[in-house]
């Protein structure tokens, strides 16, 4: 999530929970270590890999409206559209 928050400049939450768990021959493990991300990559929280945890963190949300990474890049205004390609055999959703 680290990579996909300074991309976007969004902040994320990303929840796991721990412990195992059967299902019918299936067994699942589950690794705990939820976290969240802050704009710029940074972990502001990072839940333990063996028991359940609450974190609170204050997160300014308009800071997800500023898109630029630095003076040289900003998210929205560097795409390129012209660039996007469908997969083979499907329609695109817009046209450039």
């Amino acid at each position: 999530m680290v990579t996909h928050c300074l991309e976007n400049r969004i902040s994320a939450i990303t929840a796991n929970r721990t412990g195992n768990e059967q299902r019918d021959e299936d067994n699942f493990t589950f690794t705990g270590a939820s976290q969240i991300t802050g704009i710029d990559g940074k972990i502001l929280s990072i839940a333990p890999t063996d028991k359940p945890h609450i974190s609170v963190v204050e997160i300014d949300e308009k800071q997800a409206n500023n898109k630029l990474i630095n003076k040289y890049n900003d998210v929205i205004k560097d795409r390129r559209p012209d660039l996007y390609v469908a997969p083979a055999g499907i329609e695109p959703a817009f046209k450039v």
